[in-house]
């Protein structure tokens, strides 16, 4: 007994040892600052009780630039966001060690052949398939916009539209949070440019209730991301056994209006042998990069909402743009990105 209490307590030492030379490097001078943390597990308390207010409050204290520690995992935070593109752009960037821990850790995924996939996603990301894509997005976000209006009554039990007007479980949308507001256009939007639409549509497989579990299962992102295991949070699991439930990759290709991303992804993992699962987390990898498009929407629209004179002014200025593309009475007029550019208030809320 003796003996194995020994081992025990040895094997013990060298863990904690292990860790501890993990969590803990030297800061070399040329590294942004630390922000102060346990010492055991880091930012991880500061992080995960209320995140927006803890790096508000590290950049105050620090700066634009800074490092925080969770557990033993150590990232660096860039609060400026007109660096963005700068940082995008910058080719001596490596993030595929990221990417491929997010994948394992979290979504228990490992893709086959990854740049290659990568590679061909990201063209079509770009030029025409662009143009493409927010095309459908501005057309499911103008149907869908068009449809809540229509009445106050929503629910969802119809997977292939915003409302239903049978009376059943319906809600005033205009009494509704924002969050609301904006699930049921720009994340519905969101949801039926990626994923397309279908004719016979699945209950569990339709943007509601896709966003609801979906977000249940966000929640614990950060924790899955830094290797706690998926079995340690049963409501993630409940959510994500949900978030399979999706069409077969045959049925998805058959979709309407189903995007390149997906087309893309589908054919690789395919070609590279990976089972239907690997197919359906996958697409659920899809929504979680794209999700960020209705965070940034959400946050815009409160802003707004937040300053009435700054509403007034962008209203002026897109007034004003309209006015000057139509023509002969014209219903509705387009845009190029170019021009979109060129609306200084419109861009300057976006990045501010």
């Amino acid at each position: 007994m003796l003996t194995v209490g020994v081992s025990i307590l040895i094997a013990s030492f060298l863990l904690l040892v292990v860790y501890l030379r993990l969590a803990f490097r030297i800061r070399r001078k040329s590294e942004p600052p630390y922000v102060p943390g346990h010492f055991l597990w880091g930012n991880s308390a500061q992080f995960s009780k209320h995140l927006v207010r803890f790096l508000q409050t590290s950049q105050k204290q620090l700066g634009d630039i800074f490092t925080i520690r969770l557990l033993y995992h150590y990232f660096t935070i860039i609060m400026d966001p007109h660096c963005y593109e700068t940082f995008v752009k910058e080719k001596n960037f490596d993030f595929s060690l990221v990417t491929k821990q997010v994948m394992t850790n979290v979504f228990g995924l490992e893709v086959k052949s990854p740049h290659k996939l990568f590679s061909e996603t990201t063209k079509r990301l770009k030029g025409v398939y662009v143009n493409t894509t927010m095309e459908n997005f501005a057309k499911h976000v103008q149907n869908s916009f068009t449809d809540l209006t229509k009445t106050s009554a929503m629910t969802t039990s119809d997977c292939n539209a915003n409302i239903n007007t049978d009376g059943n479980t319906s809600v005033d949308w205009r009494r509704e949070t924002l969050l609301t507001l904006m699930s049921r256009t720009v994340l519905t939007s969101l949801f039926y440019t990626l994923f397309g639409r279908s004719v016979d549509p699945s209950k569990n497989f339709c943007p509601n209730v896709f966003h609801d579990n979906f977000i249940i299962f966000n929640k614990y992102f950060d924790y899955l991301w830094i290797g706690l295991p998926l079995k340690l949070f049963p409501k993630a699991v409940e959510a994500l056994t949900i978030l399979l439930q999706q069409p077969t990759s045959h049925n998805m290709l058959q979709r309407d209006g189903v995007s390149e991303q997906v087309k893309v992804s589908i054919n690789h993992f395919r070609q590279q042998g990976h089972s239907e699962k690997d197919i359906a987390v996958y697409m659920l990898v899809l929504f979680r990069v794209n999700y960020n498009i209705f965070r940034v929407s959400f946050w815009c629209v409160y802003k707004l909402a937040e300053d009435p004179r700054i509403l007034k002014d962008l209203e002026k200025e897109l007034h004003e743009a309209i006015e000057m593309k139509r023509t002969d009475g014209e219903e509705s007029v387009a845009f190029t990105l170019a021009e979109i550019d060129e609306l200084s208030l419109l861009v300057l809320h976006l990045i501010s």
